[in-house]
């Protein structure tokens, strides 16, 4: 097809009249001038006429003659203008092989600027279809994690109650305390809402509150402490409820069997584009296996989590160092002034 096409473009070329440099010049100039305000024309023709499902054959068999139709418009004006811009006269059978000389190239060009105006329409098609893509991804995700945060949430409730239950008949004023706490923390959940990250320090007050509700309980044999490397670490990102299940499983496997209680450590720290946290207790602690199996909920929850926020660029992990058992858990460092949108 390319040969027959230059071919006969070849032929009718021969065949038309010569012409010196200097006029093939100028008439080139304004053949192309002509064809930059022909381009919209065409592109939006393209775009009403796209070759693409589920209209290709009939919008190809419509374009075919409308670029034929303009091609030889476009021929029979070029061959008009030896006349019109320097006055040379001309014969209809020299004028008629001067369009036949030229149609080739004007369909070529009609047919370049309709694959164009289908490329670009193509490629806006393709963007608008993996936005909506990335659009459905992201809220299934997020459905995702509303189910895991609601099922965190009672779970959280559940252990909570119990501890206030202990207390209704040995101590109802801390009972009520506790009661008065528990309804802040409540609230503090609902209020964060459908958030899917919240500052390190929104959750380290959440946990001083839990951990108010837990001392009710463990009165001085729970002791806890609390180290941040540096301020900007308290602006760090992470999910809501992150430390709660960490805290409650130092809580379970390093207070609650020990007569003499014990000690939880949760320290937060920046390497350099990792943000690390360790809940630390100086109890007997678990084997990670232990851990995720049977009814066990806010550990297998937060992992599940982590991974879905994070991916592979996250970190849960639990080890024995000396006297200490720690869970450790390692996310990219992002910071709430970083995730705000610059100030016009």
């Amino acid at each position: 097809m390319v040969g027959l096409f230059l071919a006969t473009q070849h032929h009718l070329i021969l065949s038309a009249p010569a012409a010196d440099v200097p006029q093939r010049l100028s008439d080139l100039f304004v053949v192309m001038a002509i064809w930059m305000a022909l381009t919209v024309p065409v592109m939006r023709i393209a775009d009403r006429l796209p070759l693409g499902a589920p209209h290709r054959l009939r919008n190809l068999a419509l374009l075919i003659p409308i670029g034929f139709g303009i091609a030889f418009a476009r021929a029979a004006i070029d061959a008009s203008l030896p006349t019109l811009l320097h006055g040379e006269p001309q014969t209809a059978a020299e004028v008629g092989k001067i369009v036949l000389a030229l149609l080739h190239t004007h369909l070529l060009f009609f047919a370049a600027i309709v694959g164009v105006a289908n490329f670009l329409r193509l490629q806006r098609q393709t963007a608008e279809r993996q936005r909506r893509e990335a659009q459905v991804e992201a809220e299934l995700a997020k459905a995702h994690l509303r189910r895991l945060r609601a099922d965190l949430q009672p779970h959280f409730l559940f252990n909570t109650l119990n501890a206030i239950a202990a207390l209704v008949h040995t101590d109802v004023d801390a009972a009520e305390r506790t009661l008065n706490t528990l309804s802040d923390l409540l609230r503090r959940s609902l209020e964060a809402g459908d958030r899917v990250e919240v500052t390190l320090a929104e959750d380290l007050d959440f946990i001083e509150r839990y951990l108010d509700v837990q001392r009710t309980r463990f009165g001085g044999r729970l002791r806890a402490r609390t180290e941040v490397a540096s301020p900007d670490v308290l602006a760090a990102l992470i999910p809501p409820l992150l430390l709660q299940p960490l805290v409650e499983n130092a809580i379970v496997h390093g207070v609650s069997g020990r007569s003499n209680g014990g000690m939880i450590a949760i320290r937060a720290s920046r390497d350099g584009d990792r943000l690390r946290i360790e809940v630390r207790d100086d109890g007997p602690g678990s084997d990670e296996t232990s851990l995720f199996r049977g009814g066990s909920i806010g550990l297998p929850n937060t992992k599940a989590r982590l991974e879905y926020l994070y991916g592979g660029a996250q970190s849960l992990s639990f080890r024995r160092e000396g006297e200490e058992f720690v869970a450790a858990v390692t996310i990219p460092f992002r910071s709430l002034e970083a995730a705000m949108p610059a100030a016009s």
